[in-house]
């Protein structure tokens, strides 16, 4: 969903998607969704909300593999 957003220029409303998937109590938040917000706001060159997300998803006990750093190396 997020990245159709993306593709319709609706990159906040894709931020606060995820905003509010974060609170949600019964949802599992995965490291692809992270990755896919992570990407979204990097190409729109929001690099600090970047780094803060990715240090949300290593609070969250979510691993960070390849294609968090990938991401966070390409901005």
């Amino acid at each position: 969903m997020m990245k159709q957003m993306e593709l319709r220029g609706a990159r906040r409303q894709a931020l606060q998607v995820f905003r509010f998937l974060q609170v949600q109590p019964k949802f599992e938040m995965r490291e692809q969704i992270y990755v896919t917000i992570m990407s979204i706001l990097g190409r729109e060159g929001k690099l600090g909300l970047v780094k803060d997300i990715f240090s949300g998803m290593k609070d969250e006990n979510i691993t960070p593999t390849v294609h968090s750093y990938s991401v966070l190396i390409s901005g």
